[in-house]
This record gives C-alpha cells, sequence and structure tokens, in this order.
C-alpha cells in the first residue's frame, strides 16, 4: 500500500507544493523499497523489454511501479 498509494500521493503533493527537497526526499525513499511479488503484468513487460539471460534487472518497487506505467502507456490506458 506504501509503495502503489501512499508514497505517489505524497510525490504529488510536494509537487503540487513546488516543494523539491521534499520530491527528492520522497523520491529517495521510494527508491528504497525492496522489489515486491512479482505480478503478470511486471513479468510480460520484463519479457518484452529485457534479455532472459541478463538476470534480475528490476530489483525494487520504484522500476516494478515503472514497468507497470509502461504497460499502461503501451495498452492506451495511461
Amino acid at each position: 500500500m506504501a509503495v502503489n498509494v501512499v508514497l505517489p500521493f505524497l510525490h504529488a503533493l510536494a509537487e503540487i507544493r513546488q516543494d523539491s527537497q521534499e520530491t527528492e526526499a520522497h523520491l529517495e525513499t521510494y527508491g528504497r523499497f525492496g522489489k515486491l511479488q512479482d505480478n503478470e503484468l511486471t513479468r510480460e513487460m520484463s519479457e518484452h523489454l529485457f534479455d532472459p539471460g541478463s538476470g534480475k534487472v528490476v530489483n525494487n518497487a520504484r522500476q516494478q511501479q515503472g514497468l507497470l506505467h509502461l504497460k499502461h502507456l503501451v495498452s492506451g490506458l495511461g
């Protein structure tokens, strides 16, 4: 919930307030969250974007959220 709801909300709020220090703090916290459990969408996007022999390229929650964002853009949902 923190990765999917709380941190994105706090980051957006800091951007609205134009508080660059707060924005950076939230991005740093976001980057420190470890990898969450994979799901169908993150596995699918990893297969499309990365060489299977390259090992685990996505290793934190922020990168996983990036994969989900790309999936939505490609699907026309975002």
